[in-house]
């Protein structure tokens, strides 16, 4: 027996049927949809593509807030890459915050990702966590704009378009 591909009249995908009787009002089509979400396009006999959820845009936002080099606004880039490299930032932000409370200016040791160790003074590793968390909050911030479009979230979310450049 052939497996035959069933879709109801808005277009959802019923499933595929062999050897039983699909529900009543079932409409054959030539191909089961490469994903569930995907709707039949009666007019032009093909699936459409499926509609990007919340989750296809986290998935993007979390791709997008680790550029790799990330410019410090000192004129040397910071590596960016993952969670380590984040979280590396992080702790030397809160040594260079608390250096500044206690009026401590000795500096702290930070290599770039052009790999020179710099001595950098408080306020100049607190000026690249400041820019970390600039970037990843515009990321963020963008996510939430491209989830909140009016109409759905566009077919094109990846595009560049919707996201922040680090140029």
């Amino acid at each position: 027996m052939t497996t035959k591909n069933y879709v109801d009249i808005d277009g959802s995908y019923i499933g595929g049927f062999d050897g039983s009787l699909p529900p009543s009002g079932a409409i054959e089509v030539a191909e089961a949809p490469a994903d569930a979400r995907q709707t039949w396009d009666f007019q032009n006999v093909a699936w459409l593509p499926a509609s990007p959820r919340a989750e296809d845009v986290e998935a993007e936002r979390d791709r997008r807030q680790y550029p790799g080099d990330l410019p410090t606004g000192l004129g040397w880039d910071v590596d960016l890459r993952n969670d380590l490299d984040r979280r590396n930032i992080q702790a030397k932000y809160i040594v260079a915050l608390k250096r500044k409370v206690d009026e401590d200016t000795s500096t702290i040791l930070f290599r770039g990702a052009d790999n020179v160790d710099r001595n950098l003074t408080p306020d100049q590793m607190i000026a690249v966590g400041d820019a970390a968390d600039a970037w990843v909050t515009s990321v963020y911030v963008a996510s939430w704009a491209v989830k909140a479009t009016e109409g759905g979230i566009p077919s094109d979310y990846t595009d560049d378009s919707y996201w922040p450049s680090t140029s």
